[in-house]
Parts: structure tokens; sequence; C-alpha cells
């Protein structure tokens, strides 16, 4: 029987940051003053989120999600054996192909990539208007594109989850050496609904943004496994990385643990998670950023053409526009 309720963050992984009642405390950045108390089973899901239309226009709903929980189900034995420190390559690359996969299949990505593709269809609609190409808009609607909202089929996204996997993969995998650092500190690592982290590490952490990748500057990766074990990555790691593989260290210093779980609330999409409501304080303070797509184009140097840069921002997060089935 197809499977309706579609989880992107998997119940495996959230069991991994349950208390003794089998529950993760959330914050909804939306509303984090209200933290509520919620099974893995019940969050983290959308039904039919990873259903699309085949070529012959019949409805998959139940492929990706049970090809994913393929992957899901060896997840716990995967924590088992990073929390014995356990070291291997297939211990190694079942981790990285999680993590790889938790990047690429969450609201984040996917909400990104339409809300990309609506924007650049808007320039590409100005452009046209500058260049003549439109009749001319009625006195007193000189910016009807500007108020034009452009919706995207949301199964389009479907193509980015293959997309950023490849992308991980072949760009920012081989930037790395990975380490678990194992927590030794009274407090807690937490996690949220887009627990994958990249960016260009910076003193001053205000000028952090969302999966930045510059030339020659280094690189950290962060992906919270349990309460108690974090994996990073690191640039600067790589030739260590090559010679041993994925090593195990610890931390007993609280201030490694508050900066994980500050790129964690930062990074968050829409919701955090944690063991209890101890990061309460932090929701609040970030409950209005998210990684945002943002759209900025360039004319070319003939005025002819445009060139569309695409980065992406800690900002509040956008409204998509609805998508109908029956729009054009």
């Amino acid at each position: 029987m197809p499977t309706k309720r579609h989880h992107y963050v998997p119940e495996a992984y959230l069991r991994g940051f349950v208390a003794n009642d089998g529950c993760v405390t959330v914050f909804r950045k939306e509303s984090p003053e209200n933290p509520f108390r919620a099974s893995p089973s019940n969050i983290g899901l959308e039904q039919y989120y990873y259903a699309y239309t085949k070529e012959d226009d019949t409805r998959d709903t139940d492929s990706l999600e049970q090809l994913f929980s393929q992957v899901e189900s060896e997840w716990p034995s995967t924590v088992a054996r990073l929390a014995k420190r356990e070291v291997g390559q297939d211990l190694e690359e079942a981790l990285l192909s999680f993590a790889c996969l938790q990047r690429a299949r969450v609201p984040a990505l996917r909400d990104a990539y339409e809300l990309m593709r609506g924007d650049s269809v808007g320039e590409t609609a100005r452009l046209l208007q500058r260049m003549g190409k439109f009749p001319e808009a009625p006195p007193g609607a000189e910016d009807i594109l500007d108020r034009i909202e452009i919706s995207i089929n949301p199964e389009s996204s479907i193509d980015a989850i293959a997309i950023a996997m490849k992308g991980t993969i072949d760009r920012i995998y081989p930037m790395l050496g990975f380490r678990i650092v194992h927590n030794e500190t009274p407090q807690d690592f937490i996690t949220s609904d887009n627990p994958v982290a990249w960016f260009t590490p910076y003193k001053n952490e205000d000028r952090t943004k969302p999966y930045e990748m510059r030339p020659n500057a280094p690189l950290e990766f962060l992906f919270p496994i349990s309460p108690r074990m974090i994996l990073v990555g690191r640039d600067a790691w790589r030739e260590e990385y090559l010679r041993f593989g994925l090593l195990h260290g610890h931390s007993r210093n609280v201030e490694v643990v508050k900066r994980a779980n500050r790129m964690s609330a930062k990074f968050g999409y829409q919701a955090l998670f944690s063991k209890d409501d101890s990061p309460a304080q932090l929701a609040v303070k970030y409950a209005g950023i998210s990684p945002v797509a943002q759209v900025t184009s360039f004319p070319n140097a003939d005025g002819r053409g445009q060139l569309v840069a695409v980065h992406m921002e800690f900002s509040p997060r956008r409204t998509k526009p609805k998508w109908r089935s029956e729009s054009v």
C-alpha cells in the first residue's frame, strides 16, 4: 500500500535525539516561544512530498519514499557503530551517503530551487519588457511584472535532489577531511529540519553565509548525528583524512557545542529539534532567519541578454506562490 506520509527528516535520524519519553522538543521558527513534544513519527514530514508524475502521466507516490527508506534503515546501526568509535570504509560510506541525501531531500533545498526558478522567470520577463518585446503596460500598471506571483510546479524540484547530491559528492566532499567529534560536555547537540551545513568560517559569525564556498578560503561542514556526536569536515584535515580515513575525537569544550548549535539554529529551515527545551533562547534568537535563495541579474554588455547569479543568505523565509495543477 502506498505511503502517504513522506518524511524529509527520517524517523530513524530523529529517534537519535529523543528523551526517555520517546519524543523530541520541536521549536517551529514561526512560533519558537511555543515548543512542544512530539514523536519522530509525527514531525519532519509532508503528505506525498516525493510524489511525481511519470512519463505516462500516472502519479508515482511511493518509489522515492521507498528508495530513501532503504538508506534510512541502515542508520541506527551506523550510529551505534560510531558511538563505539568504530572505523571502516563501509561505515564511512554509509555515513557520508546518509548526510549527502539529507542535504538534498529537505524543503530548504527544494524550496530554494523552486524560488530560484520563479525568480529567474521574473528576471527574464523584465529583460523582455526592457527590450520592448511585451506590449506596453496600461497606465498605472507599469510595475505589473513586480506584482505578479510566479508559481513553479513543485514536482520540478524532485530533479534538484539528484543535482544537489551530485554537487555534494563531486565538489564538497573532495575538499574535506572528516572526523566524528564525541561530545563530552554537559550540553547536548541539537539538530533541525535542515541538519547538513557547510560554510566559509569567519571569526565574526555574522558574516557566515549558508552553503558558501569561496576560492582559496577555508570550508567547514557540520552534521549532528546525535546529542553526543557530530560529523565535522574541514579542508585543513584533508591530507590527514586521505592517509587515515575517518577518525574519532572528543570535545570537553562547551563552546564547541554552543557554536555547533548556533549553526544548527541558523541553518534550520522551519524547525529545530532537541532532546529537551534547553535551546529555547537560541530558537527564539534565530527564528527570523533561514537559508534562503536570492537571485541577482546582470545585463550583458550588448544589452540583449543577462546573467543570473544565485546565492544563499540567512534571511526571513520566503512564501512560495501556491502551485495549482491547472496552471499553464
